[in-house]
């Protein structure tokens, strides 16, 4: 068998990306071992009767599809939190001032807490992928959905913005630093306002159109890019990271990360991180003013290390309370954990464990109101809150299994969910009126009757997380 020869370009029909070695004949005896990761071997027959074996390289995205499962952005997210929290600061407010102590038990205690949530996700999150789609909901064109969504986010951004402009100053409110009070304006509870946060949807699918198309923008993108900014003053700059997080799914989707390069990847963060300075200037330049911090990116730097490190902070500082006695009620709590399982909407509170004080258990700056579920929930509902919590992320992750099997735009519900178990360090978000908002609405956009979409078959699989 002649010796093979490697080859700079692949035999007719064969992949574009894939490393060829040609033989004499059928077998694959003495051929050369490759070093890079190889995805899958095929022969090819040339015309001139020869055989390739074709190696496929692995696919890029391989490790984001991962990370972008429930259990996995889950610990990810936990683990950054307490890396932020310990990282030594001098001068920056980061949330507190005092480091709670961890001790082998609160480490212990929290980190079981974590890896049981992690493990129930995962279960079922598979178990949700064992279930067929609706066969209605997944014919639905993307196009479809993505216009009927940019509809509805249009409708609450415009309602939320006049209802703002009726009662507020906009320009002064802009102009002095005090964007918060902008969403203060807003009524609370549901309402037409509440479709406002449709724009992270249609941001998510608009980012993931344009990468599709060869980086070429449809008429909708820059809608839905002002839709989104126009939401994030308003409420949160969190709507960024939501969109961010949506788009990077459905781009992992079906690898569309292969014709990105790295310095694509470097300048979508400085944008991103030059957004998140200018919106948090403009909602807390003068709470860090009066902290002594005059430049605008160090004000995010120390709004980045409070957002991320204090829930590690509250969640160890409860644990030691568990563990010294001096949380009252550590198993039970002082309240009805079944408050978990009641939307947001139903109640008169916010949920999610604002306002939350911890009875003085834990140094926590007071205008932060999202310190973690364990925190929250443990420090008022005990640990039978906080095995409540496990049961409904089981069943959230049940579902947001069997959303990622759709090939349409109904998989933005599953997005939005997977978002929430990013935020499960910081804010229990499985009853909030938000989430439930952008997976009802994903999925009454899909319904093929409702204009009389046009239908089709799914166009190609998913790839399986």
């Amino acid at each position: 068998m002649a010796e093979p020869t490697e080859r700079t370009h692949p035999p007719e029909g064969a992949p574009s990306t894939s490393i060829v070695l040609y033989t004499e004949r059928t077998g694959t005896q003495g051929v050369r071992t490759l070093r890079s990761a190889v995805h899958a071997w095929r022969f090819h027959s040339t015309r001139e009767g020869r055989v390739a074996l074709i190696a496929v390289p692995a696919p890029r995205g391989r490790f984001i599809r991962w990370l972008l499962q429930p259990h996995a952005i889950l610990l990810i997210a936990g683990a950054c939190s307490i890396l932020a929290w310990a990282i030594p600061t001098e001068g920056i407010p980061r949330g507190f001032l005092r480091r709670s102590s961890a001790d082998l038990f609160s480490i212990s205690l929290v980190a079981t807490w974590y890896l049981t949530a992690a493990s129930i996700t995962f279960l079922g999150y598979r178990l949700g992928r064992g279930a067929r789609p609706i066969g209605a909901l997944n014919t639905t064109t993307n196009e479809t959905i993505y216009r009927r969504l940019t509809f509805l986010a249009t409708i609450g951004v415009a309602y939320s913005w006049l209802r703002v402009s009726l009662t507020v100053d906009v320009a002064a409110a802009l102009r002095d630093s005090t964007g918060n009070l902008l969403a203060q304006a807003l009524p609370e509870g549901a309402g037409v306002q509440t479709l406002r946060y449709l724009s992270a949807l249609t941001a998510g699918a608009a980012i993931h159109r344009w990468v599709k198309r060869g980086w070429r923008p449809d008429l909708l993108l820059p809608v839905n890019l002002i839709l989104v900014t126009m939401t994030a003053l308003l409420s949160s700059r969190l709507v960024f990271i939501l969109a961010v997080v949506i788009s990077v799914y459905l781009i992992s989707r079906e690898n569309d990360f292969r014709g990105m390069r790295l310095s694509t990847a470097i300048a979508v963060a400085i944008m991103s991180f030059a957004a998140t300075t200018q919106l948090n200037y403009l909602r807390n330049a003068n709470y860090y003013e009066a902290q002594g911090i005059s430049n605008r990116w160090l004000m995010n730097v120390a709004e980045i290390l409070a957002y991320l490190g204090t829930p590690a902070q509250a969640s160890f500082g409860i644990a030691n309370a568990m563990g010294n006695g001096s949380l009252p009620h550590p198993w039970s709590g002082v309240s009805d954990p079944t408050h978990l399982l009641v939307p947001t909407y139903f109640t008169s509170s916010g949920g999610g464990g604002g306002g939350i004080r911890y009875a003085g258990l834990v140094d926590v700056a007071p205008n932060l109101t999202t310190n973690s579920i364990f925190a929250d929930v443990g420090s008022q509902s005990g640990l039978a809150g906080l095995v409540l919590v496990l049961v409904v992320m089981f069943f959230a992750a049940i579902l947001t299994g069997h959303l990622s099997l759709y090939q349409n735009y109904v998989a933005l519900a599953a997005g939005a969910l997977i978002y929430a178990f990013a935020e499960v360090w910081r804010v229990y978000l499985f009853n909030a009126g938000i989430l439930h908002a952008l997976v009802l609405a994903t999925l009454v956009a899909a319904i093929p009757v409702f204009t009389g979409a046009p239908r089709h078959p799914p166009a190609r699989n998913v790839s399986a997380n």
